[in-house]
């Protein structure tokens, strides 16, 4: 899961170069912030709000990382939004 939060932060690198205006200060400040509780991430959506897609060091920081993200984003709709991955795989969901 490591390597792949790398490889968020890979592609993230690479839409940044591509188009710059993909990020502002805000979602930059939010990285700086991110940056001790991820192995990597991402944005996703097509701008002006949206989700960070990111892979937790230690899945038990993510109260710590809650904590951190209330405290310092006090006024705006910033926090955690539970997720998993498949483990059957897309195949799978499409059966049932």
């Amino acid at each position: 899961l490591a390597l792949f939060g790398q490889l968020l932060t890979e592609h993230w690198g690479v839409l940044k170069r591509i188009d710059p205006g993909c990020t502002n200060p805000f979602i930059d400040d939010l990285w700086l912030a991110l940056a001790p509780f991820i192995s990597g991430g991402k944005l996703a959506g097509a701008g002006g709000g949206g989700f960070a897609l990111v892979m937790l060091r230690d899945p038990a920081a993510r109260a710590s990382l809650a904590h951190m993200l209330a405290a310092r984003y006090p006024d705006q709709a910033v926090g955690l939004w539970p997720c998993a991955i498949s483990t059957t795989g897309l195949a799978e969901e499409l059966r049932s």
